[in-house]
C-alpha cells in the first residue's frame, strides 16, 4: 500500500477530482482491510499461543490423547494464520514442528508400552478359551478384554495387524462355547415356539370337538386353568415371537372363556339367592328344620365354575356369617335348653331325697306315707327332661325306690297286722281268764283286768 501510495504522488499529472475521489476510497478500504486482519492476526496468534501452551502441558504430562487434541486445535489455527502471514508466524511454525516431535516420540513410546498391554491381553484371552467357565461369565470376560483392548486403541493409536489378528482369534475362540450356547437356545427356543403353536392348536380343536349344547363345565374349567398353567411351563422364546404366540394362545382361550363367563356369572347369582335364604333362616322358628336348611345349603354351594378370586372370597365370607347365625342361634338354644335339664334334674334329685325319707322313716303312717309317694310320683312326671347322659341314672333311681317303698309298705303293713293279730290273741286270752275267774266264785282285784286296761 505504501508502494501503491508513492507511485500515486509521483505522477506528474494531476487526476481529475472523480478520480482522485475513486483512489482514496479504495486506499481506505485497503487500509481497513488491513488493520481487520492485523486485528484478526493478533486474535489468532494469542489463541495459537494458548493452544501451544496446552499442547506442551499434556505431551509434559505424557497424555496421547490430550496431546493428540490440542495439536489438532493448533494446527487448524495456524492454517489460518498462515493465511494472513504475520512476522511471528515462522516462530510459532518452529514452535509447532518441535512439539509435532515429541508427539511422535511420545506416541512411540506408548506404543511399545500398549503393545506390552495388548500381548498380555492376548494371553488372558487364550487362558480364557481354555477355561471351563458358564456362558454368561464368558462372555462378561470377552467383552471386558475386547473393551481393554479399544481402550488402547483410542490412547495410543491401533495395532500392528498381527497384533490384532492374534487377539481377534483369540476372542473367537474364547467366545465360542458361548456361541454354541447361543445356537443351543434359538434351537430350544424354536422347539419350544412350535410346542406352543401346536398347544394353541390343540386348544382351537378341543373347543370345536366340545359338545356345547350338553357341557361338562367343572371338566372345561379344570381345562382351561390346566392351559393356563401348562402354558406358563413350556418354555421361554424371544420377545418378538413371544408376542404373537401370546396372541393366538388368547385368541385360543378366549372362545372358552366367553362360555364360562356366563356360567360364572349365574353360579354367583345363584349363590348370592342362596346367602339370602340362610340369612332369613336365623330368625325361623323351628331352629332344627332351619339347621338342616343350612346344611342343604352348604352342600349345593360348591359352583359349577368358579368366579375370580375376590368375588369366591366376598360370596363366601357373607355365606359363612350366614351359617354361622343359624348355628350360633341353635348352640344358644341347646345351652338354655341345657340349662333347663340341669335345674330339672336338680328337683328329681329332691324327690329321690323326699322318697328315701319316707321308706327310712320309724313306724310311718303308711296311709300318710302312700299318699305322700304317690304325690311325689305325680310331681316327678310334671318335671321336664334331665340331661340326656343323667336321665337313664335318675329315672332307675326312681323306679327303684318306687319297689323299695312298695316293698317297705308291704312289709310295714303285714308287721302292723301281725301285731294287731297278736293283741287280738293277748285280749281272748285275758276273757277267757275273766271268764273263767268269775265262773270260779274268785273275789278281789282280777290281774287281767288290770292288764285289760293297758292294752290299746
Amino acid at each position: 500500500l505504501n508502494n501503491i501510495e508513492a507511485r500515486w504522488k509521483s505522477l506528474a499529472e494531476q487526476p481529475d477530482d472523480a478520480l482522485e475521489q475513486q483512489y482514496h476510497s479504495h486506499l481506505r478500504q485497503a487500509h481497513e482491510r488491513l488493520s481487520a486482519n492485523l486485528a484478526r492476526a493478533e486474535q489468532l496468534g494469542s489463541q495459537l499461543d494458548q493452544q501451544l501452551l496446552q499442547f506442551e502441558r499434556a505431551l509434559e504430562q505424557g497424555q496421547l490423547q490430550a496431546s493428540g487434541i490440542a495439536r489438532n486445535s493448533a494446527q487448524q489455527t495456524l492454517e489460518k494464520l498462515e493465511q494472513l502471514a504475520t512476522a511471528k508466524l515462522q516462530q510459532r511454525k518452529a514452535l509447532f514442528g518441535r512439539l509435532l516431535g515429541r508427539l511422535n516420540e511420545l506416541r512411540d513410546w506408548q506404543r511399545f508400552g500398549s503393545n506390552q498391554v495388548r500381548e498380555e491381553l492376548i494371553n488372558e484371552m487364550q487362558r480364557l478359551a481354555a477355561a471351563e467357565l458358564p456362558a454368561k461369565a464368558l462372555a462378561s470376560s470377552v467383552r471386558d478384554l475386547r473393551e481393554q483392548w479399544r481402550k488402547l486403541d483410542r490412547k495410543g493409536g491401533p495395532a500392528s495387524e498381527a497384533l490384532w489378528n492374534s487377539f481377534n482369534a483369540a476372542a473367537e475362540e474364547a467366545y465360542a462355547p458361548v456361541v454354541a450356547e447361543q445356537r443351543q437356545r434359538l434351537e430350544q427356543q424354536r422347539q419350544t415356539a412350535r410346542r406352543r403353536a401346536h398347544f394353541c392348536d390343540q386348544l382351537v380343536t378341543a373347543y370345536t370337538q366340545t359338545d356345547w349344547s350338553n357341557p361338562d363345565w367343572q371338566q372345561i374349567d379344570r381345562l382351561v386353568q390346566q392351559a393356563r398353567t401348562e402354558w406358563r411351563s413350556l418354555g421361554g422364546v424371544d420377545s418378538a415371537t413371544w408376542k404373537k404366540l401370546q396372541q393366538r394362545f388368547t385368541a385360543a382361550i378366549k372362545p372358552f372363556e366367553s362360555q364360562l363367563a356366563k356360567v360364572r356369572k349365574a353360579e354367583q347369582l345363584r349363590r348370592e339367592r342362596l346367602i339370602k335364604q340362610v340369612e332369613r333362616l336365623a330368625e325361623e322358628a323351628d331352629i332344627d328344620s332351619a339347621v338342616a336348611q343350612a346344611k342343604a345349603a352348604q352342600a349345593s354351594w360348591k359352583p359349577l365354575v368358579a368366579a375370580g378370586r375376590q368375588v369366591e372370597q366376598r360370596l363366601w365370607n357373607s355365606f359363612k356369617a350366614a351359617t354361622d347365625a343359624v348355628f350360633e342361634r341353635r348352640s344358644a338354644i341347646r345351652e338354655s335348653s341345657e340349662q333347663e335339664q340341669q335345674a330339672n334334674a336338680t328337683a328329681k334329685r329332691s324327690i329321690l331325697d323326699k322318697l328315701q325319707q319316707l321308706i327310712s322313716a320309724d313306724a310311718p303312717d303308711w296311709m300318710a306315707s302312700r299318699s305322700a309317694c304317690e304325690q311325689l310320683r305325680s310331681e316327678w312326671r310334671e318335671i321336664g327332661a334331665a340331661p340326656r347322659q343323667q336321665y337313664k341314672k335318675l329315672q332307675q333311681q326312681f323306679d327303684q325306690l318306687l319297689h323299695d317303698f312298695d316293698a317297705a309298705e308291704a312289709a310295714g303293713r303285714l308287721a302292723q297286722q301281725r301285731h294287731e293279730l297278736q293283741l287280738l290273741l293277748r285280749k281272748a286270752e285275758l276273757c277267757d281268764r275273766i271268764e273263767q275267774r268269775l265262773c270260779g266264785g274268785g273275789s278281789g282285784v282280777d290281774p287281767a283286768r288290770a292288764e285289760w286296761a293297758s292294752l290299746p
